[in-house]
This record gives structure tokens, sequence and C-alpha cells, in this order.
């Protein structure tokens, strides 16, 4: 799958969802380390992923707010 069809596909909310999840299991008192390697694993990728999305989100406001300011 290329970047671009991830970002056309990417939700921020269900995102945040699954990493609250993999938090959540992760802080649990039942964890077993292959799983919590797996989960830890997915949880970087879609930190990185929320990441790329806030910061396209900021670079689009700030050109919106520069546009105005012209």
């Amino acid at each position: 799958m290329t970047n671009k069809a991830k970002s056309d596909n990417f939700d921020f909310s269900v995102a945040m969802q699954e990493l609250q999840d993999i938090t959540d299991y992760l802080e649990s008192d039942t964890v077993e380390i292959e799983t919590a390697m797996q989960k830890f694993k997915r949880g970087s990728e879609l930190a990185k992923e929320i990441k790329t999305y806030l910061q396209k989100a900021e670079n689009t406001i700030t050109s919106i707010r520069a546009s105005f300011d012209k």
C-alpha cells in the first residue's frame, strides 16, 4: 500500500481508539510478551501515522490563516 493510499483511508478517531486500546492492554496486569511486542509495534506505527496526520492538519490551518493575512 502506498503512502497516498494509506492517508486516503486514514481515520483519526479510529486510530486514536486503537492506540488507546493498545495502551490499555500494555498497562494491564495480564500481558503476554509476544502479544505485547506485536501491539507495541502496531502502536508505534499508529503514533507515527497520527503524528503525520496532525502535522498535515497544522500545515493546512497555517496555510488557511496565511491566506487571510494577505
